[in-house]
């Protein structure tokens, strides 16, 4: 399917594999297929599609800000800025949040800055990747 795509797409709900091996999450494979085609990755918040040891946990999980910044950097490193987006998916996550809401998305932002994110990487992730995406499908 990737290969034979004629837009871009979409994995909005889906991390890193090669971090957490999540069905969900992509492989680095995956990454690359669909940052060649100008799609998106809506990295997710859900603690089972950050950390393997989350995922293993029946209650109690916990999604940290932390484990959402390396699920970025990995794919920033494999497929590009351009492919980043946010799909927190707010709505059904069970588990502990240190994202709870988009009130506390500026930690985020701290934290990638904090490791080294330029602005305007930050404003890709969080909102110019996923715009320009909607345009180039919606053409």
């Amino acid at each position: 399917v990737v290969k034979t795509a004629k837009k871009p797409f979409a994995a909005m709900h889906s991390n890193a594999r090669a971090i957490a091996p999540h069905v969900r999450n992509l492989s680095d494979d995956m990454i690359r297929a669909l940052s060649e085609r100008g799609g998106v990755i809506g990295i997710n918040f859900c603690p089972a599609f950050l950390s393997e040891a989350e995922s293993r946990k029946k209650q109690g999980a916990k999604s940290r800000i932390m484990d959402i910044e390396i699920h970025i950097r990995h794919i920033r490193n494999i497929g590009g800025i351009d492919c980043l987006a946010l799909g927190s998916d707010f709505d059904g996550i069970p588990g502990e949040l240190e994202l709870d809401s988009p009130a506390a998305m500026p930690l985020l932002e701290e934290e990638l800055r904090r490791q080294g994110f330029k602005e305007e990487e930050i404003e890709k992730i969080f909102w110019k990747n996923a715009m320009r995406f909607f345009g180039d499908v919606w053409r």
